[in-house]
This record gives C-alpha cells, sequence and structure tokens, in this order.
C-alpha cells in the first residue's frame, strides 16, 4: 500500500462490516451483567439467576415485634428513669394526683357513711307500726345513701383541696425544704378552706386538724409505698 492510498476512503462494505462488529459487541456488553446484581424490574426483585421475587415493604417487622405467637409489642428494658434521683423520688403528677385523692376520698366517705347509716338503722326504733321486709330494706337504703352521700361529697371535697394544695405547693418549693412540708402546708390549706366560711377561728382549728390527718398520711406513707 503506498502513501496516497492512505488518504482514500475506505469501501463501502468495509465501513458497515465495522459497524456491524461494534454493535454486537456493544450488545453483548449490554446484556452481560456480574452475578449477583439486582435486575431492575417493575414489582420484583431478580438475584443472580433466581426466580423473580416481588417486593414485600413489611419485610423485617417480625423482628421487632417478636415471634412468639400473641406479642404484639416488646417492653422497654431501660429503666423509666435517667437520673437514680428520679428514680427514688418517684411521685404522681398533679393530674392523677387530683383523681386519685378525690376518688379515694369519695369512696372513703361513702363506705364511712353507709356504716354510719346502719348503726343509726340498728340503734333507731322504727315508728311505723307494720314492720314488713319491704319497709325495712326501704329505711335501710334511704338511711345509708343519705349519710354516705353527705360525707362522700364532703371528704371528696377534701381530697381535692388536699390534691390541688400539695401540687400547687410541692411544685413551688421543690429543691429548697423537704417534700413532707408540702405535704403538711397541703393539709392545713385544705383544713382552712373547708371551714373558711365559718370565720377565721374555726379555719384556724380545722388547719391544724388538717396538719394532724397529713402528719398521719406521712407516716402511713412509710409503711404502704404509693399512699
Amino acid at each position: 500500500m503506498g502513501l496516497l492510498d492512505s488518504f482514500r476512503p475506505s469501501p463501502p462494505a468495509a465501513k458497515e462490516s465495522t459497524s456491524s462488529d461494534a454493535g454486537a459487541s456493544s450488545s453483548e456488553l449490554l446484556s452481560e451483567e456480574p452475578d449477583g446484581l439486582p435486575h431492575s424490574g417493575p414489582g420484583s426483585i431478580h438475584r443472580g439467576g433466581s426466580q423473580p421475587r416481588f417486593y414485600d415493604p413489611y419485610e423485617g417487622l417480625s423482628a421487632a415485634i417478636g415471634s412468639q405467637p400473641g406479642v404484639q409489642f416488646r417492653l422497654p428494658e431501660e429503666p423509666e428513669f435517667l437520673f437514680v434521683d428520679d428514680a427514688r423520688q418517684r411521685r404522681r403528677s398533679w393530674s392523677e394526683n387530683l383523681c386519685y385523692y378525690a376518688g379515694v376520698g369519695y369512696l372513703g366517705g361513702a363506705i364511712a357513711g353507709g356504716a354510719y347509716g346502719c348503726t343509726q338503722l340498728a340503734t333507731k326504733q322504727s315508728d311505723v307500726m307494720i314492720d314488713s321486709n319491704r319497709v325495712k330494706i326501704n329505711r335501710f337504703l334511704n338511711m345509708t345513701g343519705r349519710a354516705g352521700k353527705a360525707s362522700g361529697n364532703a371528704f371528696g371535697v377534701l381530697g381535692l383541696f388536699f390534691a390541688a394544695s400539695e401540687s400547687l405547693i410541692g411544685h413551688y418549693i421543690e429543691g429548697y425544704v423537704p417534700d413532707a412540708f408540702a405535704t403538711l402546708a397541703a393539709g392545713f390549706t385544705t383544713g382552712a378552706l373547708y371551714r373558711s366560711t365559718r370565720g377565721p377561728r374555726s379555719a384556724a382549728v380545722a388547719g391544724t386538724v388538717g396538719v394532724v390527718a397529713a402528719a398521719a398520711l406521712l407516716a402511713g406513707r412509710q409503711v404502704i409505698r404509693g399512699l
């Protein structure tokens, strides 16, 4: 081949053969994929020549829920409080305190009033000449219901006053004085508020009685946890 032949254009057959060879080699390279890589496809996943597998968005959740039948969640194993001081000084929140003392006060007052009504029923003579069983049952329900309702409402209001006072006073004096002071101050506030309509002297006496009752509550908390 001379020097002039290198500057001449190649024949058309040679161009077609070279282009066809290049297209075949490129198609072979595109069709080949390394083993183990996922093939892209709508709604399915191929893995290394295996059968197509549909995508499961809930895969792996069974490990978090638990494999045992009937187990819906895992209980935390970490402590509820981060610091030891908070765990030792565990107390109810103001809303829990309000519901607890108001409910316990009303229930205890209703039971005590019902018992007092029963004693009155046993000691008081009936004025009815014909004392049948129906009349006895009616008198029992009336006396126990009347006394239980009055005492239940009274003790429920006392529990409401005490819970609100203890939570409010404890919120402002927390970290400055012991927690027992909040309970004693709440007892005095409860008694004074309950008898405040009868004058300052009656309020002071009732506040003193409330302090004694709060001291008894503090003594009971040393024996019964969560009182």
